[in-house]
């Protein structure tokens, strides 16, 4: 009993050593997030037919994407420390999103020659879908990055290139202080980010409702009464004559009971 007990007050002490030394080290490191783990969270077969925004710090930046691109239905991946090199990686998966478009993002600090081939190779892996590739003001506009993402997206009509310090400009042709704080921008350049981005987008993808003048409207609505008026105007008799009768058939209710009164009331004095 004694040796039991013993056995007992010793599996008490090292029972929770054991489970810490199982599950400790792996509670007290985050989780690093990834280009594989930002898609296996936000799988191709619930999120088919968006606008996919991908890169890195810009991408992963960009909160309000979703509320700049409406109404266009779209899905932020960005991951903020990721290079170019493991979204090329990922291309055959991104073809799985059937997206709508694909926006990709991408940083001052990008290899040129990485930045044009993947945007080559997404236009190849889904060869309907318009790719905008946003150069980040950071790169300004006639960097190495500029000139290769330009170059590719000028041999193929689906890709579109958006240089963003174009929008940002100051007097002396850089980007304005006030728009950029070293590679970060500051809360006015991000409203000229995503404006002239969002622009750009929504113009090629949403149709605008046709424009119809008061003049045509009005003209319009008259001629949709006439119609009806004529459809229906074999009714206009036919609603006289029961006008009519009810009329006839009211006043003659009113007479009796007119009558009925003046009888009751000579009968009370008699």
């Amino acid at each position: 009993m004694k040796r039991l007990l013993c056995l007992l007050a010793a599996l008490l002490v090292i029972a929770p050593v054991a489970v810490f030394a199982e599950t400790g080290e792996d509670s007290s490191q985050p989780v690093r997030t990834t280009v594989g783990t930002i898609i296996a969270a936000n799988p191709a077969a619930s999120n088919t037919g968006k606008v996919l925004v991908i890169g890195g710090r810009t991408a992963f930046t960009w909160k309000d994407c979703a509320f700049d691109l409406y109404p266009l239905d779209s899905l932020n991946l960005g991951v903020e420390d990721a290079l170019v090199s493991d979204w090329s990686a990922a291309v055959s998966q991104l073809s799985a999103y059937s997206p709508e478009a694909l926006v990709v993002c991408f940083d001052g600090s990008d290899d040129p020659d990485a930045a044009a081939g993947l945007i080559a190779s997404a236009a190849a892996s889904m060869p309907s879908v318009p790719v905008y590739a946003v150069v980040a003001p950071d790169a300004g506009t006639d960097s190495s990055l500029c000139v290769s993402v330009s170059a590719v997206c000028a041999s193929r009509s689906t890709l579109n290139c958006i240089i963003t310090a174009s929008y940002m400009l100051g007097d002396d042709d850089g980007v304005d202080s006030s728009y950029l704080y070293g590679s970060s921008m500051t809360s006015e350049g991000w409203r000229v980010f995503s404006r002239c981005v969002a622009d750009r987008i929504i113009g090629d993808l949403v149709e605008e409702s046709p424009v119809v003048s008061v003049s045509e409207a009005e003209e319009s609505t008259a001629a949709e009464e006439k119609t009806a008026f004529m459809k229906y105007r074999w009714l206009i008799a036919p609603a006289i004559l029961a006008a009519a009768v009810l009329f006839a058939l009211d006043t003659e209710r009113i007479h009796r009971h007119r009558e009925e009164e003046a009888r009751i009331r000579k009968e009370r004095q008699l």
